[in-house]
């Protein structure tokens, strides 16, 4: 079945706008970095001065890729 044009652009532009993609240079030592859904973390640093950034990590002993939250400063409560 064909899916209805207006069901189709609102899968497509909720995917886009809640998708994270990494610098290509990562793609060298991960393939698996570039493109990802990450639920709820589209909701985090919508500012101009962020206090939180997200960086690959790869665990070459155990052959998985993550993505770790890291602090940029100490971050209050309700912040």
């Amino acid at each position: 079945d064909a899916v209805p044009y207006g069901e189709f652009l609102w899968a497509l532009n909720t995917v886009s706008s809640r998708h994270l993609v990494l610098h290509d240079h990562q793609m060298d030592s991960d393939p698996n970095l570039l493109l990802m859904m990450m639920p709820l973390l589209d909701l985090l640093n919508h500012s101009p001065q962020p206090n939180v950034a997200i960086r690959p990590y790869v665990d070459r002993t155990e052959g998985e890729s993550f993505l770790v939250l890291q602090a940029l400063r100490d971050i209050q409560p309700d912040e």
